[in-house]
Order: structure tokens, then sequence, then C-alpha cells
């Protein structure tokens, strides 16, 4: 039986940690499991929603969470959109830094906050990051 993982990546920024050091390794991470053949998803929430973001894409608001919304990580998203890995983002994590749909990579999907328990049930493991 194939078992479905969803990997769940919310930046908490320290000082020290900028955005892209330790969730370029999730990201890695979740290449890998694919590659191997292992079934994985990938949850954005948090300060990580901006990686969801393309790169140029206007805020309504005038401050994002201390962050700026830089789209390090953008290209790797998009490749595992393209094997076939379902990489979404939480609507309102993303309204809160003042981007809409159309900001985000082509293929990622948006989730609200009140549809998450029915996502997370839909997993046999859940990891959070």
């Amino acid at each position: 039986m194939t078992r479905r993982i969803l990997s769940i990546l919310e930046h908490r920024e320290a000082e020290d940690d900028p955005l892209d050091d330790q969730d370029s390794t999730v990201v890695q991470i979740a290449h890998s499991l694919n590659g191997a053949g292992i079934q994985i998803d990938l949850l954005l929430r948090g300060n990580a929603v901006n990686y969801a973001v393309r790169a140029g894409a206007s805020r309504r608001a005038a401050v994002v969470s201390g962050t700026s919304a830089r789209p390090i990580l953008g290209s790797d998203l998009i490749r595992l959109v393209g094997k076939g890995v379902q990489v979404f983002s939480v609507s309102d994590d993303l309204a809160e830094r003042g981007f809409e749909a159309p900001a985000l990579l082509p293929g990622i999907k948006m989730v609200s906050r009140a549809s998450l328990a029915s996502l997370l049930g839909g997993y046999d493991q859940v990891w959070q990051w």
C-alpha cells in the first residue's frame, strides 16, 4: 500500500535564520522522496507562503510580516509540481501578506485554513517543519 505524506513547511524566522536556509532542505527532501517513488505533497504556510509567489508580483499590503517575498525556492517548487507533487499554499496566509491568487506560481494550489483539517485527513503521515 502506498503511503501518502504531507510535508508542512512553516517558516519561523529568527534574526540569524534567513528565510531560505532551512527551508531549501525541506524542499530538497520532497524532491528526493518523490524521485524514490514516495508520494509526498507540500503545504506552505506562515511566512513560507512567500515562496509560492511569482517574482515581481505586487502586494496589496505594505508590510509582509517582517520578511521579504523573495521567490528563492520558486523554481524548485515549479519542478516539484512538474513531477506531480501537489504544492499547496494557505490562502489566508497569502492574504495576510498582501497577495492574491494571480500572484502564485503556476500549479500551486490554494487551500484555506478552514479546510486544513480535511486536507490533513487525506494523508497517512503529516510532517511539520
